[in-house]
């Protein structure tokens, strides 16, 4: 653990999850239980690992409450925006069905830029088919 007391409200300004991240390993209780806050606040899923790892080590118990709020948030929402990606590729890959060739091409060009790539296979079909 790190006994440098860093700014947590300036790296939540900056949107500096790394920063806040890495504050999760500070000595200072107050100074965790602010980073996860900042973390929540920011719904920074890239969190979700190192506030697992946290709540492994964590002693204080009001820290330990804060790290896992914060790690409950940011799984449901990282759920929610799965549920709704999903929603999308299914929107597109429905679109591919389309007579329209232009609505084809928007939906397999909207669905490479997905960051889930489940949808490879409606469009590795689509081309095969045509």
């Amino acid at each position: 653990m790190s006994d440098l007391r860093p700014n947590i409200w300036l790296l939540q300004a900056q949107g500096d999850s790394k920063g806040l991240i890495d504050a999760l390993q500070n000595d200072d209780p107050d100074v965790r239980r602010r980073a996860a806050a900042a973390l929540r606040m920011l719904g920074a899923a890239e969190a979700i690992p190192a506030l697992r790892r946290a709540l492994d080590v964590e002693a204080d118990a009001s820290t330990r409450l804060h790290l896992q709020l914060t790690f409950e948030d940011l799984i449901a929402e990282r759920r929610d925006v799965d549920a709704q990606q999903a929603q999308a590729a299914r929107q597109l890959v429905a679109q591919l069905g389309s007579s329209d060739p232009a609505i084809i091409v928007k939906a397999a060009h909207a669905l490479g830029k997905l960051p889930d790539k489940t949808a490879v296979e409606a469009l590795v079909l689509i081309f095969h088919n045509t």
